[in-house]
């Protein structure tokens, strides 16, 4: 699966790395090759106008390296030839901003301050060239790493998308049908003749639910449910084995369909199995809390006014 850069491309959120890094090498260009104490360089003016040029500088060459990568991005995308877009980049980075450096050195040396005479422009050349071509080799490497993890994140953001988008086709198709079977059974009620048939009651054994599992949607056994929980918008069935489930479905609309004689809505996020219950302790206030198995995380209370109904249901004398 390959994203179209071309169509969305990279933010780069290097503004805080910019200032750390441009900082640093504005510092390094600034001392390289000088031997002079620290101490004594902080008492000349000069020494804090070689700082702020020197990061101007560097913050104009990182500008417009960044141009070059953003450039590249659109036209030579990494993914779709790496030793391509490598070269390009390199070359059209080293080749603009090589130039310019050494012009930028020539003018300022020589015009823009006033340097000794025996100032030896040759041995700054050496020394501040390949400086400066490392932090352009470290520019290039930074926005490579940014670039790879961006697009990996696409990636990850179009496979979850691409997931939904499944999961919606399935619900939609499951809607349809179940749609079609009520219409079906409403013509049959109408063609077949009025009589009253006692229909047999159908057991938890027999009964499945339709949840969700991965991309797909598959029926699971209400004998294997132990209960069903809500958090936030979402309902979730978790089974004896302690394997949680997804369901389009909500517990009003669960509580319905489900048998009553097995399943009991305890309070506003919870449905239970009678089997899941391990202990039910009362406490002074009427209310009844009640521990589950698998563990539920929060709290599982009836209460006092709906207690008396729970323990009919559950045919206890509390």
């Amino acid at each position: 699966m390959v994203i179209q850069n071309n169509s969305v491309p990279i933010q780069y959120a290097d503004f805080k790395l910019r200032i750390v890094i441009s900082l640093i090498f504005a510092f390094y260009y600034r001392h390289i090759g000088d031997r002079a104490l620290l101490l004594d360089l902080l008492q000349r003016w000069d020494y804090y106008v070689d700082l702020l040029v020197s990061l101007l500088a560097i913050i104009l060459f990182w500008e417009i390296a960044k141009q070059v990568i953003l450039y590249a991005d659109k036209q030579h995308p990494w993914e779709k030839g790496l030793l391509k877009r490598a070269i390009f980049q390199w070359l059209a980075v080293f080749g603009i901003l090589t130039p310019l450096q050494i012009g930028l050195m020539f003018l300022y040396n020589y015009y823009l301050v006033n340097r000794p005479a025996n100032f030896n422009f040759s041995a700054v050349f050496y020394t501040d060239v390949p400086l400066l071509w490392l932090l352009f080799s470290v520019m290039q490497l930074i926005y490579a790493v940014l670039y790879f993890r961006n697009y990996l994140q696409q990636l990850e953001n179009q496979q979850i998308a691409n997931e939904f988008k499944i999961y919606d086709e399935y619900r939609q198709l499951y809607v349809a049908h179940e749609a079609l079977k009520a219409q079906a059974e409403i013509w049959q009620s109408n063609l077949l003749p009025k009589t009253e048939v006692e229909k047999p009651e159908i057991s938890s054994q027999e009964q499945h639910l339709l949840v969700q599992q991965g991309n797909a949607l598959v029926p699971l056994a209400l004998q294997e449910v132990a209960y069903i929980f809500k958090i936030n918008d979402f309902t979730l069935i978790r089974t004896k084995e302690k394997k949680d489930f997804g369901i389009d479905a909500t517990l009003e609309k669960l509580e319905e369909i489900l048998p009553k004689n097995d399943f009991f809505r305890l309070n506003r996020q919870l449905i239970v199995h009678k089997k899941s219950i391990r202990q039910i302790k009362p406490d002074t206030y009427g209310k009844l809390n009640v521990e589950l198995s698998p563990v539920y995380e929060d709290e599982a209370g009836v209460s006092r006014t709906k207690a008396q109904e729970f323990r009919q249901w559950l045919g206890l004398n509390l």
